[in-house]
């Protein structure tokens, strides 16, 4: 549980980052956080699924899928200290009072024992570097990464601060649209908000932790945080543990005040030299073993006994869980390739046959490959031609293939580690291409040919040329001046109204062109207010134009009496 409060006082150091970012990187897993709390549902649901392991998996498929290498780490012997808190726990988990309440704590605790051994087969299974913490799972999280083995913890217990962590990460989302985590910087901590490890210790006392959950009523953070700004921390500690007489120095006044008083109070009882020891002892003097750099990496899954495993603790169907751990596989070789320390072997367990297609899986392009079948694969032969499978295996069907597998895998990785294929599939693609682009540029021309040769009243007609009649090329009117022509203007034509233009067409046996003056006009069929117009402006423009006006004629016109005073 940590240190109460303290998540709700780091928040303004608090970031909110993308889980890809962390891609490459190791980070070491308090296991404990991630299993009690699906341990506590299965309590409350009373329920026989192991959610703990269930909800394992998927959260390491997540984090191996992003190149990130989590390094597992379990609890070991509690500290005497915490004799108190897992009492209360106990008592918490029970729904009833049993003579089992009234037990020693016993600081082993076999049951987490039992289920961090299940969970250690499942990880030597996938592959995936476990460590087995003498103590608190945090303590060993914080001096990993102290020592530079991994490059974070992920814990939701403060105390990994207290112990020396530089870099903790919470509340992982999985979700694929927006896959997050938590992160808090020890150095941002210090610079932003001014608590130290050994100021994070001494607020622990104040809040309450799992060492003296208590704390001081009535004293909270920002009071604490008004201390420190007063006074050196070690000092404090000093005046904790030591009796000092009265002071009349500039500090007398800081530790006479009520804040203090209640402070030295409320702490008299608590083994404040046991409480620091247990945060600020190095690993080296408790006596605890580092794993080697060497050792901190992830090897090759065992398919088979980890399909076994889900068999046994989940009842998983064999095909559901090969289609959750043959990618893991398929990934772990891609990436073993493309390492700089990868030694060529003589054989992988599967091989990639070819590249189906490219798509994109969570916006980052991939290839779809089919693999060869495992060898020791028992569950999947037939599986694609079968035509009686279970209800709840029909989305397999995609991921089993006649040859072994369909798996999508990152370009990027796939292509270094196997680039005979992508360049195959890549040419494949360019001459599918550049033959599709051919075969339409011919098809364009045959078409372009057969209107071409076609006659003019055979030709296939647009939607608004159905309903119009073309006025003729040749105009009727004739012995007519130039447009530009500064003769004499013929007398003015009569123009028909519009009602006589915009008549119905006669029938098509019958289409005959009238004329009114010495003007053609177009016979059309009413379908639109916009084929109106265009058919207005198409007659207008098919008929010849008048000569132009003479200047006496603009001489002698004048302006109607109701448009002046619009003129003005």
């Amino acid at each position: 549980m940590g240190v109460y409060g303290l998540w709700t006082l780091l928040s303004p150091v608090q970031e909110h980052i993308p889980l890809r970012s962390l891609g490459g990187k190791k980070i070491a897993v308090d296991l404990s956080g991630w299993t009690c709390c699906d341990m506590f549902v299965n309590q409350r649901a009373r329920t026989s699924c192991k959610l703990y392991i269930r909800n394992l998996i998927f959260r390491l498929i997540a984090l191996l899928r992003e190149a990130i290498i989590p390094v597992a780490v379990t609890d070991g012997t509690a500290p005497g200290l915490k004799a108190s808190v897992l009492r209360d726990r106990r008592q918490a988990s029970r729904f009833t009072n049993t003579q089992e309440t009234a037990k020693p704590v016993n600081l082993k605790r076999p049951q987490f024992y039992r289920i961090s051994t299940q969970c250690f087969r499942l990880l030597k299974a996938l592959g995936v570097p476990c460590v087995a913490s003498p103590g608190e799972a945090e303590a060993m999280c914080a001096f990993l990464n102290s020592e530079g083995l991994v490059d974070g913890c992920v814990t939701n217990d403060g105390d990994a601060f207290l112990y020396g962590a530089s870099l903790v990460y919470r509340h992982f989302s999985l979700n694929s649209r927006d896959a997050s985590v938590e992160a808090y910087c020890a150095k941002r901590v210090h610079s932003e908000l001014g608590l130290c490890r050994q100021s994070l210790v001494f607020l622990g006392l104040i809040l309450g932790c799992d060492y003296w959950p208590s704390g001081v009523p009535k004293v909270g953070p920002t009071a604490v945080g008004k201390l420190l700004s007063q006074v050196d921390v070690v000092e404090a500690f000093e005046r904790l543990t030591v009796e000092h007489k009265e002071e009349t120095g500039h500090k007398a006044s800081v530790w006479m005040s009520p804040t203090w008083k209640k402070i030295k109070a409320c702490l008299a009882d608590c083994p404040v030299s046991e409480v620091l020891n247990e945060f600020l002892t190095p690993w080296h003097k408790r006596g605890w073993q580092m794993p080697t750099a060497e050792s901190l990496t992830w090897s090759q899954p065992n398919i088979r006994c980890a399909v076994e495993l889900c068999i046994e603790f989940l009842d998983w169907q064999p095909r559901y869980a090969l289609a959750q751990f043959v990618p893991l596989l398929a990934i772990w070789i891609v990436r073993m390739r493309t390492a700089s320390t990868w030694v060529e072997r003589p054989r992988d367990p599967m091989q990639p046959l070819r590249i189906i297609r490219k798509r994109s899986v969570n916006y980052l392009p991939c290839f779809e490959v089919e693999w060869s079948r495992l060898d020791n694969d028992m569950w999947s032969k037939g599986i694609a031609t079968s035509s009686s499978l279970e209800k709840s295996l029909v989305s397999l069907n995609d991921f089993f293939t006649e040859s072994g597998y369909r798996i999508s895998l990152p370009v990027a990785e796939f292509r270094v580690a196997f680039p005979h294929l992508a360049i195959m599939f890549e040419s494949l693609s360019l001459k599918s291409l550049s033959a599709k682009m051919n075969a339409g540029t011919v098809k364009d021309k045959r078409v372009n040919t057969k209107l071409k040769c076609k006659p003019a009243d055979e030709a296939k007609s647009g939607p608004i040329d159905a309903f119009v009649k073309q006025a003729p090329k040749k105009s009727t009117i004739r012995n007519l001046s130039p447009w530009d022509s500064f003769t004499e203007s013929p007398p003015h034509l009569s123009r028909p109204p519009v009602d006589a233009v915009f008549t119905p067409s006669p029938p098509a046996d019958k289409r005959l062109s009238q004329s009114f003056g010495q003007c053609d006009f177009i016979s059309v069929r009413l379908t639109s207010e916009f084929e109106r117009r265009l058919t207005l402006e198409s007659s207008l423009l098919a008929s010849t134009p008048t000569q132009s006006p003479s200047i006496a004629e603009f001489v002698q016109f004048k302006t109607p009496p109701r448009l002046i005073d619009r003129l003005k």
